[in-house]
This record gives structure tokens, C-alpha cells and sequence, in this order.
């Protein structure tokens, strides 16, 4: 691992009340492999794509190829631009019931970061739709942006260190 252009930044939460955290900014693409490599063997399907609307819409539609109905979780990780591309999927449900969520063929939602040491990601629950997206779908696509933290789960004796790649 290149450590060699690392620096401590003091970063603000963005929670009201919640205290500064610090982060190791480290830039490396080994994490980011190692996200991609744990992923698959965790059996998802992954695509590194380019972060354009036009790129990240035509990903989402050969990934829900014929699905009839998809539901858009609230994507507060994304860029405004990305959503308003993803905001005219043909089959999107706009502001589905709950029937139409029971019965939907694909839910795509964004992810906050990613393990890299397990290839999880991690998908608030708190905003409306993002529960239901992430886990009532038969395909459930996720959205991770390479800048969002990514962190590698230390050993249960170490002190946890997130890490923020630069793309």
C-alpha cells in the first residue's frame, strides 16, 4: 500500500450536534480494487462506469434490461444531475403504493460508502423508499460514487480509520 500522499483533514459530520470526525485521506486505487474484488466474490454483479448522467442511465438500463416496473430510492448520495437522468427510466413508478413496491421487478438506490475489506455498501434506511427499495426487489441495482468514503474494516483491536478516495 502507497502511503505516501496521506494527510489527516478534520472533516464536519454534516449531523447537527454530532462531533468532527477525522479521516486519513489516502489516494490509492488498491482500495478501490479491493472493493471491487470482494464485491464480486460476495456474488454482485459489479460495473465501474463513468460518473456522467449519460453513462450512469444507460448502466442502470442494461442492468434492469426487461424489468416492467422500477422504483428510484431517494439517491441523496447522488448528483442532482444523475437522478434527473435516472428520473425518466421507462417502467419507473413515481411515488409507488405500497402494492406497487410489493410487486416491482427492480429497486435502485445509492450507497453511502463501501467495505472495501468485505465488498459490502452502506445504504441509509432513514429516507422514504430506501428500505423498501433496497430489500423488496428481485434486483436491487446500488449506486456508489468512487468518492464517497470508503472504509476497510480494521481488526476488532485496532481503532477504525475511513478512508477517503480521491477520484
Amino acid at each position: 500500500m502507497d502511503r505516501t500522499q496521506t494527510k489527516w483533514t478534520r472533516q464536519d459530520s454534516g449531523t447537527p450536534g454530532a462531533p468532527q470526525c477525522a479521516f486519513l485521506q489516502v489516494f490509492m486505487s488498491g482500495l478501490i480494487d479491493a472493493f471491487l474484488a470482494n464485491a464480486r466474490g460476495a456474488a454482485a454483479t459489479v460495473d465501474r462506469i463513468a460518473g456522467s448522467p449519460p453513462a450512469v442511465r444507460a448502466a442502470v438500463l442494461s442492468a434492469v434490461r426487461d424489468s416492467r416496473a422500477i422504483v428510484l430510492g431517494p439517491g441523496e448520495f447522488l448528483p442532482k444531475e444523475v437522478l434527473n437522468a435516472l428520473g425518466e427510466l421507462p417502467g419507473l413508478v413515481h411515488e409507488p403504493s405500497d402494492e406497487a413496491l410489493s410487486t416491482a421487478d427492480a429497486g435502485i438506490t445509492s450507497a453511502f460508502a463501501g467495505i472495501a475489506s468485505s465488498g459490502s455498501v452502506c445504504i441509509a434506511m432513514g429516507p422514504a423508499l430506501a428500505a423498501a427499495t433496497s430489500l423488496l426487489m428481485p434486483l436491487h441495482i446500488v449506486l456508489l460514487r468512487a468518492s464517497r468514503a470508503i472504509c476497510s474494516a480494521p481488526p476488532a483491536s485496532a481503532e477504525k480509520v475511513c478512508i477517503e478516495i480521491s477520484s
